[in-house]
């Protein structure tokens, strides 16, 4: 249940003057504080841009504090994920410098500070989901095409490692850690247009250590040398390939579809 009375904007009164959405609620470690995307929208405006507040667990949002201040006309701010630090990551949506709006993860380390960029605009990542160890970040990155990666980066609390696509054939959304740090889930859809599906990324499927390169083959003799004598005979068995084979998503379950905009929670 959120910290927030929600009541239909038929049912507001003009003194109100606003009807009230809250969105993406995450507990903070503290277990006492909720934090969430609110925002409002006055009487014949169209304008809702939410921030990210921090609200006591079972209280109204007039008791909460703010934490951002969003971009006006691009949708607010959404997704926070309290840190143990006690500051924030959370989704900025912003137009970029051709016009289009997109969407970066942001730092803050105190409430309505500017904050720290983790990620580009030209990437256009969102979701974030920070592994159970506090080490990596899961998120989705579109790059301002329809697609969605599934993608990650080492973290050590202020600042984002190199970011590695590592779902990249299905459009994925709400990337999910297992508690006990086995695998991602995720949702995607099976094949195109059909409903999305849950999956489930193991986690040796990111952690798998890359094979070696092949050995160079062997440089041709200059005019007047003597060739290298070969290492094996020329009828003998190719060795087999050590590259190990990439794993898979895991398809978890399918018909009926699951609705995407929902993220997914464990049950111990």
């Amino acid at each position: 249940m959120l910290p927030l009375h929600q009541t239909p904007a038929s049912q507001l009164s003009r003194a109100r003057g606003a009807s009230l959405w809250s969105f993406c609620p995450r507990l903070a470690r503290d277990g006492a504080t909720v934090c969430l995307a609110y925002g409002s929208a006055k009487f014949g405006e169209y304008q809702v841009d939410s921030a990210i507040w921090a609200v006591p667990m079972g209280s109204a949002i007039s008791r909460g504090v703010r934490w951002s201040t969003p971009n006006s006309y691009t949708g607010g701010d959404l997704q926070p994920v309290p840190l143990a630090s006690g500051a924030l990551l959370y989704v900025k949506y912003d137009q970029d410098s051709d016009g289009s709006k997109a969407s970066q993860i942001m730092f803050v380390s105190r409430r309505l500070s500017a904050g720290k960029a983790l990620t580009t605009l030209a990437d256009d990542c969102s979701q974030p989901a920070l592994s159970p160890d506090g080490t990596m970040l899961a998120m989705i990155c579109s790059h301002k095409q329809q697609i969605s990666q599934l993608v990650l980066a080492s973290w050590d609390g202020t600042n984002l490692g190199p970011l590695r696509a590592v779902v990249s054939d299905l459009l994925v959304a709400q990337p999910t850690w297992a508690p006990d740090g086995s695998g991602i889930a995720f949702l995607a859809p099976a094949v195109a247009d059909a409903p999305f599906q849950l999956w489930f990324l193991p986690k040796a499927a990111y952690t798998a250590t890359p094979s070696p390169p092949p050995s160079p083959s062997p440089s041709p003799s200059k005019p007047g040398t003597a060739s290298p004598t070969p290492t094996t005979s020329p009828h003998a068995s190719p060795k087999p390939s050590t590259r190990p084979t990439p794993i898979k998503p895991i398809q978890m379950k399918t018909d009926p579809g699951i609705d995407a905009t929902q993220a997914i929670a464990w049950k111990a």
